[in-house]
């Protein structure tokens, strides 16, 4: 009986690690590292996504500023009407897209 009880135990615990070690490979196979920003379609740069820093881009319409802090990558301020790419966050999500239709500039997530 308590061989019994002790097997169980021990399939239990074994099955949470496994569940764990799944739910944890997933969320970080999904984390990008690099940001690439384009330009009416046209790659202008790539950053890195460890590393902190500011970048300015001149849109079509007004000057953007997107800060890349902790891992995460945000659209801080644009001069177009709608701020829906302000609004939009922070992402670090591998292929998250950032877009600012009046300026046509985007932000992507990859991972390479």
């Amino acid at each position: 009986m308590k061989l019994k009880r002790d097997l169980i135990l021990i399939i239990s615990l074994l099955s949470i690690v496994l569940i764990v070690f799944i739910v944890w490979f997933i969320n970080t196979s999904q984390i990008g590292n690099m940001v690439v920003i384009s330009l009416n379609n046209v790659e202008v740069e790539r950053l890195p996504l460890d590393k902190d820093c500011e970048y300015e881009i001149q849109g079509n319409i007004s000057l953007m500023h997107i800060h890349i802090q902790g891992g995460y990558v945000c659209v801080f301020d644009s001069g177009c009407a709608n701020q829906i790419c302000v609004n939009q966050g922070k992402t670090n999500k591998r292929d998250a897209v950032i877009a600012c239709i009046p300026n046509g500039v985007t932000v992507k997530v990859i991972k390479v």
